[in-house]
């Protein structure tokens, strides 16, 4: 752990996130790919700006021998956009 303090820098971005109204499914395709789709809201309130956002969010993940190998994320950027932005 300490190593990695050393190579990241951690910045906490928002308060008291959750995710509600999930709903995951999992396809399993011909060409023996396996990928899990994934709907749900994420929710937080910005540690720099103090707004709340809620978000609809998508998320894609393929697995290879019981392991997540690729993720893909869609979600409006907004409050991330917010809570980085430089003063």
């Amino acid at each position: 752990m300490l190593l990695l303090s050393k190579v990241f820098r951690v910045t906490i971005r928002y308060l008291t996130i959750f995710n509600s109204e999930n709903h995951a499914h999992t396809n399993y395709f011909k060409r023996d790919e396996i990928w899990t789709n994934c709907w749900y809201r994420w929710m937080g309130t910005g540690n720099k700006t103090d707004i709340r956002y809620s978000n609809r969010c998508y998320a894609d993940f393929k697995w290879e021998n019981g392991k997540i190998v690729e993720a893909f994320y869609y979600f409006d950027p907004t409050g991330l956009i917010l809570e980085t932005s430089e003063e």
